[in-house]
């Protein structure tokens, strides 16, 4: 699996096959999934007061999502530091055909964060595991 918009690792748990079209992951088929979200970021030149690694689902084709999932990091996220932030959820996809999942990075502020770590290499991946 590789969506080429997002910088870093992604991988898959074989054999599972999930399909990634503009942002939105779909599932091969009906069962339960824990999918682990796993985002190393840097923030620009200013500080914001949360950042968040958010999980979102939708079982209408992806007209309207809902977040089952949220991990911010609180308090001070310090201009040009490195944050590791990990976010996981259980779906029980009932209808592949409908389900889809999509992982959003954002700021309470606006600061951009770009995936990364203060090394230079970039850890960023999402797990898909049918459990």
């Amino acid at each position: 699996i590789r969506d080429t918009s997002v910088t870093g690792v992604q991988t898959c748990a074989l054999p599972i096959s999930v399909n990634n079209s503009s942002g939105q992951f779909t599932f091969p088929h009906a069962g339960v999934f824990r999918v682990m979200s796993q985002l190393n970021i840097i923030a620009d030149g200013s500080a914001d007061n949360n950042v968040q690694n958010e999980i979102d689902y939708s079982t209408d084709r992806g007209s309207t999502f809902s977040d089952i999932g949220l991990q911010a990091r609180g308090s001070d996220v310090r201009a040009n530091a490195a944050y590791t932030l990990v976010n996981e959820a259980i779906f029980n996809v009932t209808d592949a055909s409908t389900f889809r999942l999509r992982i959003n990075l954002g700021s309470a502020t606006g600061v951009t964060c770009t995936g990364g770590s203060s090394d230079g290499d970039i850890y960023t991946k999402i797990v898909f595991q049918q459990v």
